[in-house]
């Protein structure tokens, strides 16, 4: 728990099935673990995993003012293209 920035208390709660962890509180976690985010996803690959895979490593390798806006335009972006599919 040291080598993370995450609170006892959200850590506890992730751990009861209280709460879900931020992505930055994962990344936190993952990190303090020493593990990858490929440990927590499937190992069958496809395109759409590779692309996903991409995107995890822009994310990671932005600072965390930055991960906050990537994060938030990717979210805007989903929106608006959901909304034009369901037109």
């Amino acid at each position: 728990m040291k080598r993370s920035d995450c609170l006892k208390k959200s850590i506890s709660d992730i751990e009861n099935g209280h709460g879900n962890p931020t992505f930055d509180n994962l990344c936190d976690l993952l990190h303090a673990l020493n593990l990858s985010f490929e440990s927590l996803l499937p190992s069958v690959t496809s395109e759409d995993d590779s692309h996903f895979q991409r995107w995890i490593n822009c994310y990671l390798s932005s600072t965390k003012a930055n991960r906050r806006v990537l994060l938030s335009n990717s979210e805007n972006l989903s929106r608006e293209l959901k909304e034009r599919t369901d037109k």
